[in-house]
């Protein structure tokens, strides 16, 4: 995510501080605001072969290397919540960087409208499941949907709490 530092984006937050309402519209004003941004997504799959940690790695240096191509330089440094991260840098690490940081707030938007708009597709291709209402989280009637009608490939199958 790289922000053009005139834009100012009143509103915007940690994305788990916000409606989805909210999220919504800011998402189409930091799209449109923003020099760059990247967007990644990692199977279940690649996460039960390579774990949680190292798919959320992977994922932001791919989310990285896609916003550069938006641009003509790469950025002269990458703001994480969690580090360090080897293959990133340089780099910042600012705990909680999410309401703090500008930058990382909108990405946090931009990831979680994604995910959102990921589940609301999936949630139409198995409303068995019913996704738009959990989000992905296991809830008491995603476990019974799951008893029922089996895990499917967008379940992580390697995940501690027992399906």
């Amino acid at each position: 995510m790289v922000l053009d530092e005139r834009q100012t984006l009143e509103g915007v937050n940690d994305s788990k501080k916000l409606t989805q309402k909210k999220r919504e519209e800011l998402y189409d004003r930091i799209i449109t605001s923003c020099i760059s941004y990247g967007v990644t997504e990692i199977s279940a799959e690649d996460i039960d072969k390579i774990g949680i940690q190292e798919a959320n790695l992977n994922a932001m240096v791919s989310a990285a290397s896609k916003s550069t191509k938006y641009i003509d330089e790469l950025p002269h440094l990458y703001v994480i919540d969690q580090g360090p991260k080897n293959n990133l840098k340089p780099q910042l690490m600012i705990p909680k960087a999410d309401s703090t940081s500008l930058a990382v707030a909108a990405a946090s938007i931009i990831a979680k409208v994604h995910h959102d708009r990921v589940l609301a597709k999936l949630h139409e291709e198995h409303p068995e499941y019913d996704l738009i209402s959990n989000k992905g989280y296991i809830t008491a009637k995603h476990k019974e949907a799951v008893a029922e009608h089996g895990l499917q490939h967008f379940h992580r199958k390697s995940y501690q709490l027992k399906w």
